[in-house]
């Protein structure tokens, strides 16, 4: 039996080590070096990305040497496992150092040289859906109608179901000694099942009871970047070059001491273990935990957290929520007010966590989040006064989708030439064809975001001429310009967040009249929402004319 090798650096896969024949243990392994003392990290807090699914063959989660023996952990799905460790400068081979064992640490004395280990599993145990549906069977049947359960014919459809490169992620463990070997063979292995994203499930159908065996539930996005890779389908390849690909590092730090608080605030939108534990606990388990801070900390906004796994939702693309929505929505994270409170499944998928987060006029701390784009795309949040003017862009069938989410499909993909998903995010001009030829976009999307930002500029004008000539003295003298500003400014005043000027306390805030605080709320959602009025350029310019007649008003008297 043979098995590739793999070696990892820096949770990268480094290089093809080469085949092996195994004995009585298939060696499906990967190796770790370790040199002159120093231990390399084998794994990143995410998987490696496998064709077909969750990695079915032991793996190496840490290397440490916190004295002068080696801490080997691991994990994997068929033990006993074996140890083994390769050391060219002395005998050139592998060489079995522990085990068998049912253990997934181990430790060891450190080789005098350098040394490469794997640990070798045996074959794993593939059971098929069918196996899961008898004690799982609501979510069986959900899968049933997805397009997961029918990738094999699919497949088949395409005339591509002898091909090896397409059959690894169209059926469950293609290439293991247990896994699909054909339709006639294996039929109850064809198309994405159950134990692609869980593992092999045999064990644990054979002994539920036994904790060891049961399946992991893995949030990664290398799990679906495994299959969602590459020329055909670079969903994972455009995704990992996002923000959704990482946890913002301040928020990650506030997420790691924080604890519980800050899962119910930053973490709901954040991290995506979080954001799924708040999904199964309105769903499901209302009881269900919330993840580790360390898992909070380093689970970013994966493809499970916009898309349903398990279910057909009645969304396209399995997505969890709409991609249209009018319903005004604003995820307020500074009350007690829970998830629960608070989720409405009905509105647009990116409003979701791109919205005012509970923002308003009367705020007096700090400016509203970085994310209104929702509310101003919808033309709503702002502090009106009569009928707002609304632009055409909010009723576009699928809203942000439309234009962040352009797919484009390539005759003969290739490295080169690869088809487009849509999951960079990035606007394409060609997106906003028939209503726009892209040389009218090309022209007028600067003119639109150089119009809204001289009358951002006018409006701070404003702001600046009420807080050096008409604010109270106390305010004028203590902060200048600042006068007119939140406690923490934003960044209109303070670009770089280094100035130590800060806006009026609490207290002093309340001396501030309420017409600048609606003028400037109006400022920084038109600001914040960073489209420079392309979302919703009728709504942007109207906010900024209300905040401009409100400050007006002020230097009149």
């Amino acid at each position: 039996m043979t098995a590739k090798i793999r070696e990892y650096q820096n949770g990268a896969p480094r290089r093809k080590l080469g085949f092996r024949a195994g004995g009585p243990l298939a060696p499906l392994a990967l190796a770790a070096l370790l040199a002159l003392g120093l231990a390399r990290a084998t794994l990143a807090d995410e998987p490696p990305r496998e064709s077909g699914g969750l990695v079915a063959y032991p793996i190496i989660t840490s290397l440490t040497t916190p004295t002068q023996n080696v801490v080997l952990t691991w994990s994997g799905f068929s033990a006993p496992y074996l140890v083994e460790q390769y050391t060219p400068a002395s005998t050139n081979q592998w060489t079995v150092v522990a085990g068998p064992t049912n253990v997934q640490t181990m430790t060891l004395a450190q080789p005098g040289d350098m040394g490469i280990y794997r640990i070798l599993g045996q074959s794993p145990n593939y059971a098929g859906a069918a196996t899961c549906a008898e004690c799982h069977s609501d979510a069986h049947s959900d899968w049933t109608n997805t397009l997961h359960a029918n990738a094999f014919n699919a497949l088949k459809q395409a005339g591509a179901d002898k091909n090896p490169s397409c059959i690894v992620c169209h059926t469950v463990g293609y290439g293991m000694p247990t896994g699909f070997i054909d339709e006639a063979t294996t039929p109850q292995l064809a198309g994405v099942q159950c134990e692609n994203c869980h593992g092999p499930a045999g064990d644990h159908a054979k002994q539920p009871d036994i904790i060891a065996n049961r399946p992991p539930q893995v949030l990664s996005a290398n799990l679906c970047g495994g299959c969602h890779t590459g020329d055909h389908n670079p969903n994972w390849d455009e995704w990992v070059t996002t923000g959704h690909a990482t946890v913002v590092p301040d928020v990650a730090s506030s997420l790691l001491t924080g604890g519980t608080a800050r899962m119910n605030s930053c973490g709901v939108c954040h991290s995506g273990a979080v954001r799924v534990a708040k999904l199964v606990q309105y769903y499901d388990d209302p009881l269900a935990p919330l993840p580790s801070s360390q898992d909070a900390a380093t689970t970013a906004v994966t493809c499970a957290v916009c898309h349903n796994p398990h279910t057909e939702s009645g969304n396209t693309h399995q997505l969890r929520t709409p991609t249209t929505s009018l319903i005004p929505f604003s995820y307020n994270t500074a009350t007690n007010t829970s998830f629960a409170d608070q989720y409405n499944d009905q509105v647009n998928i990116c409003g979701q966590c791109h919205n005012m987060r509970g923002a308003a006029w009367t705020d007096t701390s700090r400016p509203p989040h970085h994310s209104p784009q929702y509310n101003m795309l919808i033309g709503n949040g702002g502090y009106e006064v009569g009928t707002p003017d609304q632009s055409d862009h909010r009723v576009i069938d699928t809203q942000c989708a439309h234009c962040h989410m352009e797919q484009v499909t390539v005759q003969t993909p290739s490295p080169l030439y690869p088809n487009d998903n849509g999951h960079t995010f990035q606007v394409k001009y060609t997106a906003c064809d028939p209503c726009h030829t892209v040389d009218e976009v090309t022209a007028n999307v600067p003119a639109i975001q150089a119009d809204t930002q001289q009358r951002m500029q006018a409006l701070v004008g404003l702001l600046n001429a009420w807080a050096t000539n008409q604010a109270p003295a106390a305010l004028q003298a203590k902060y200048g310009t600042f006068a007119w500003e939140y406690t923490s400014p934003g960044d209109l005043l303070n670009p770089t967040g280094t100035l130590t000027n800060t806006g009026p306390t609490t207290a002093e805030q309340a001396s501030v009249p309420d017409a600048i605080k609606q003028a400037r709320f109006n400022l920084y959602l038109v600001h914040f929402d960073q489209s420079g009025g392309v979302h919703n350029g009728r709504y942007a310019r109207y906010l900024l004319q209300v905040g401009q007649n409100q400050v007006k008003s002020l230097l009149s008297q």
